[in-house]
């Protein structure tokens, strides 16, 4: 059952990070054929390109965007204990400092360097690249600090499984090359 329920969220991962993806490349060629540039934005304005900044405009709008995102569960919390007449739940803020501040970097840094490499390399090739990298990455983690695969000769299966993935990422960048 918990299987079930973490290859169904994993499903709606992909799926909205893909999403997110086609959403952003689609929506900056909309801006650059309303701004006149087309497809050199090198034609487009100083101002344009910074809307679309990577290091700039675009992740401090993201940031912003996510954090009124992720307020909006926390309130509706919070009004239902209110509705509710309960005491508010507390936040531990002094327990979770480190590992949520620590949590929350990794995943700002990680979605920087995605949204960098779909950028310079394009959602055809960068997103399946960056899907299979993170998926090689958790499953090392598992196996090597977690030990998830106590048995030797199915952690060698994995190992071959995983260098396979990675062989296969490098062909498909390969691909955008050529």
């Amino acid at each position: 059952r918990k299987l079930m329920a973490g290859l169904v969220f994993a499903l709606f991962a992909g799926l909205f990070s893909a999403v997110q993806y086609g959403a952003v490349n689609l929506g900056k060629k909309a801006a650059q054929q309303a701004a006149g540039c087309g497809e050199d934005v090198s034609k487009c304005s100083p101002a344009f390109n910074e809307q679309f900044n990577n290091f700039g405009s675009w992740m401090a709008s993201f940031g912003i965007g996510a954090l009124l995102i992720t307020l909006m569960p926390l309130a509706a919390v919070f009004l239902e204990a209110k509705a509710q007449g309960q005491a508010l739940p507390k936040l531990h803020f002094a327990t979770m400092r480190v590992p949520g501040c620590t949590a929350g970097l990794l995943w700002v840094l990680g979605n920087f360097f995605q949204t960098a490499a779909v950028v310079r390399g394009g959602n055809a090739v960068m997103l399946p690249a960056n899907q299979a990298i993170q998926l090689v990455t958790s499953g090392a983690f598992g196996l090597l600090y977690y030990r998830e695969v106590p048995e030797p000769r199915r952690a060698v299966f994995w190992t071959c499984a995983a260098a396979w993935t990675l062989a296969f990422i490098i062909l498909l960048s390969r691909e955008k090359a050529s």
